[in-house]
């Protein structure tokens, strides 16, 4: 067999083998001074450890992201809130789009334009609603679909759930999931 042809693993074994071997080691006896490398159960021992190591790791950092960019979505609806509010000051009331307060552009961490629509003149069906079907806002809807890039009105469809939202007239911005 050619050395090429073996796995990492597979030369690392025919190494500690060949090893113990030539120094008249076997089995039990690999404890002896005389005896070098590493048994097969203390290899997989390592590579056990190792794996649950970088596993945990992994799915830390994934939660981690996450939040961060929900942190993100949270400090991007509240700048728009600040240039709706200001153009309302000016102008005596809400603005009709987005794009009026020049936020219309912006995108969410999952590359999804922000909803906003105003309750005056709205459609019941195209409000936000909470567990109770109640409208959540008594000015304007503003929030970002979330991860899945899929939204329903109320807080209840699965859907929803990932939705970074604004409700009770900007008093929370955060998950439909902890609303």
């Amino acid at each position: 067999m050619s050395l090429r042809t073996l796995s990492f693993f597979q030369m690392l074994l025919w190494h500690v083998s060949r090893d113990n071997k030539a120094s008249g080691c076997t089995g039990h006896q690999m404890r002896n001074d005389n005896c070098h490398g590493f048994t097969l159960v203390e290899l997989m021992v390592v590579l056990a450890i190792l794996g649950i190591l970088a596993g945990t790791g992994a799915s830390s950092y994934q939660s981690y992201m996450r939040k961060i960019r929900i942190m993100d979505v949270i400090a991007d609806i509240r700048s728009i809130e600040q240039a709706i509010a200001v153009y309302k000051s000016v102008n005596g009331s809400l603005p009709p789009d987005l794009k009026t307060v020049r936020m219309d552009d912006m995108k969410d961490r999952w590359g999804n334009s922000y909803y906003y629509v105003r309750v005056e003149g709205a459609k019941p069906g195209n409000l936000r609603k909470d567990r109770s079907l109640h409208p959540v806002n008594s000015d304007y809807d503003l929030y970002s679909a979330g991860e899945d890039g899929k939204t329903a009105a109320p807080f209840t469809a699965q859907i929803s759930q990932d939705d970074i939202v604004r409700a009770n007239d900007g008093a929370y911005i955060g998950l439909v999931s902890e609303y």
